[in-house]
């Protein structure tokens, strides 16, 4: 059946299919980056900016110096516009070939469903434990300091 077609007819069909890939990934990233970064940076940045407005001013402003006070939050904020588009991006895109990785794994054996079972229930109990949020809390709180 597919013998009869040229040898160049399939290159060129190889080619349109990553051209294609190429152009759908790219827009992909720029949708995403433009798209939901961007909405979520302002988001955040307004968020942020009223909450420190909405500050008892005796508590907050009289104790903290207005340079530290914008320091922190230009800091923090340049850190969620640079990390945030990247790690969402890897986020999205790694549970989806999980999820692929395991419709694989479960059609070829549907056995290997019971062995998923337990490691997503261990992977959710070391997730519960919150061991690692708590630490990375404390490590830039200490670096914020």
């Amino acid at each position: 059946m597919f013998e009869d077609q040229p040898r160049n007819f399939w290159i060129a069909v190889y080619f349109i299919l990553v051209g294609v890939t190429f152009a759908l990934s790219l827009a992909r990233s720029f949708m995403f980056s433009h798209g939901v970064a961007l909405r979520s940076s302002k988001r955040i940045h307004s968020t942020v900016f009223g909450l420190i407005m909405r500050a008892s001013v005796p508590l907050f402003f009289d104790v903290t110096p207005l340079g530290r006070i914008l320091n922190l939050m230009s800091k923090d904020l340049d850190h969620l516009d640079t990390l945030l588009p990247t790690t969402l991006f890897a986020l999205v895109q790694n549970v989806f070939i999980l999820i692929g990785v395991i419709a694989v794994c479960v059609t070829g054996s549907p056995y290997m469903v019971l062995l998923f079972i337990p490691i997503a229930i261990f992977f959710a109990a070391v997730q519960v434990t919150h061991t690692y949020t708590h630490t990375r809390a404390r490590t830039s709180r200490c670096s914020g300091v």
